[in-house]
């Protein structure tokens, strides 16, 4: 669920969010994403279900209760341990999360939101079969989130009547571009050594957090394509950036904090008072920077939900 907070935070809270967020975004964490689509936003927004040639499974066994407790924060949200699980969470939330990607949680509102959805909260337990559950152990996150998100789709008509369809809108989002002085990126070359505390990434890439004695760390990045580079950026600070790059390779490079990156180049381009969350890193310094655009994508509208039907 999105909501808006003008809320400063510490550096220290600032540095544990986003340690989250490197842990999620290099695959360490199993935490539901959207599969890709047609869509030239593709892994952003969720394939529907009708539209997969072959259809999902069910969950083996679905356990939907009220939240018990008046809490106030959410729960676990995800798949792990063989089951898919929502402690917690408004329905909003939920259908947030079978549909679109966390970058795009941010920017997109869906149609058809009532108060109830907003304001209950329940807890989700789908198991899935031991077939689904082997299928999922060795697969990629991508693979996992073409799994399991048609699934979370399924579960969500069959017990709450969900019916939606598509309606195209524009939303607030950013552009990755070369600078006019070109790129400086070092390509890649097979066989290139890897030194430790690297870790790998969605394409084969590898990336290393380094921390200091700063509120921003340092990222190293060996054999990276701008795809995964612009992934990672996305999900660390929760906004929607497309490639315009036009660089197909793959590339090492550092990245570092614009409070102490040697070329610091222009802060007011990449931080934008409009928005919360923009990029503290030194894009100039590679050769890259970032420009504001409206992105024409897709959100969902719903014509029909009740509350879940009993266990």
């Amino acid at each position: 669920m999105t909501r808006k907070r003008n809320i400063r935070l510490s550096s220290r809270v600032r540095t544990c969010v986003l340690l989250v967020s490197f842990l999620v975004a290099s695959g360490y964490w199993s935490i539901a994403q959207e599969a890709g689509s047609s869509h030239p936003l593709k892994k952003q927004i969720a394939t529907p279900a009708a539209s997969i040639p072959e259809a999902p499974p069910p969950f083996d066994v679905v356990s939907i209760k009220p939240t018990s407790s008046n809490i106030k924060d959410f729960g676990a949200l995800g798949y792990w341990n063989g089951a898919y699980r929502a402690q917690g969470w408004s329905l909003e939330g939920i259908i947030l999360d079978a549909y679109f990607s966390p970058t795009m949680r941010r920017v997109v509102r869906i149609g058809g939101i009532t108060s109830w959805m907003q304001s209950e909260r329940f807890d989700i337990v789908a198991k899935v079969d031991d077939i689904t559950a082997t299928r999922l152990e060795s697969a990629t996150n991508q693979q996992k989130d073409a799994i399991i998100q048609p699934m979370v789709q399924k579960m969500l008509a069959d017990r709450f009547g969900l019916v939606i369809h598509r309606a195209p809108i524009e939303v607030q989002g950013y552009a990755l571009t070369v600078a006019k002085k070109g790129a400086k990126l070092t390509p890649s070359r097979p066989g290139d050594p890897v030194p430790q505390g690297f870790r790998n990434m969605s394409d084969g890439g590898k990336v290393r957090m380094v921390r200091k004695d700063r509120a921003l760390p340092e990222f190293d990045y060996l054999n990276v394509s701008i795809a995964t580079f612009i992934d990672h950026l996305s999900t660390m600070r929760s906004i929607l950036l497309v490639d315009q790059t036009g660089l197909k390779g793959t590339y090492n490079f550092s990245l570092l904090p614009l409070e102490d990156a040697p070329s610091a180049g222009d802060e007011n381009v990449q931080r934008d008072p409009r928005l919360e969350n923009t990029i503290p890193w030194d894009l100039a310094r590679l050769g890259l920077q970032i420009k504001r655009i409206q992105v024409k994508t897709e959100t969902i509208v719903i014509d029909s939900i009740h509350r879940p039907t009993p266990n």
